[in-house]
């Protein structure tokens, strides 16, 4: 009976899918194998493989020690680090939520304290102008002008000058 052989193209795309469903699956290895380091390649093996991706598709040997204890330590260790991601996302959330409300209360404050400024120079304002009505009720514009002192080249004898207003 007749041997066939399998062609060598076959077996390259077999040993390439193989290698890429090794990856998928796999841990990144705490410690590569020596054909990983002599590549720099990343080494990612799986728990049901002997071999890491790279030395399957490669269709070498592998000298890498996956145990199933360094895979669970590895599932263990991402599993941490993927809860602490989620708790500073969420931190981070918080935070931004909090730096939000206190903007939004520095806006409150700084409106307020606007319209309390309005306010007390309306009131200033109008202070202002019942002092001058009341001084004006008061005195007429030659004692004004007399109390105040009269301007430069006025005349002074208390005669018809007029006061300018300004």
């Amino acid at each position: 009976m007749p041997t066939y052989k399998v062609s060598k193209s076959s077996s390259t795309s077999r040993r390439k899918a193989l290698s890429l469903r090794v990856a998928s699956l796999g841990e990144v290895a705490a410690m590569p194998c020596s054909v990983c380091a002599a590549t720099r390649s990343l080494c990612v093996f799986s728990d049901q493989s002997t071999k890491c991706s790279e030395c399957v598709r490669r269709g070498v040997s592998c000298d890498g020690n996956f145990s199933g204890e360094d895979f669970d330590k590895l599932s263990e260790e991402k599993a941490r680090l993927e809860a602490a991601r989620t708790r500073a996302i969420a931190e981070a959330a918080s935070l931004d939520r909090r730096i939000e409300a206190l903007k939004k209360a520095q806006g409150k404050m700084i409106a307020r304290e606007a319209a309390a400024l309005e306010e007390l120079e309306r009131e200033e304002e109008r202070q202002a102008q019942q002092a001058n009505v009341a001084l004006e009720s008061v005195f007429d514009e030659q004692q004004l002008a007399a109390f105040f002192g009269a301007p430069e080249g006025s005349d002074s004898g208390g005669g018809n000058s007029q006061v300018s207003q300004g």
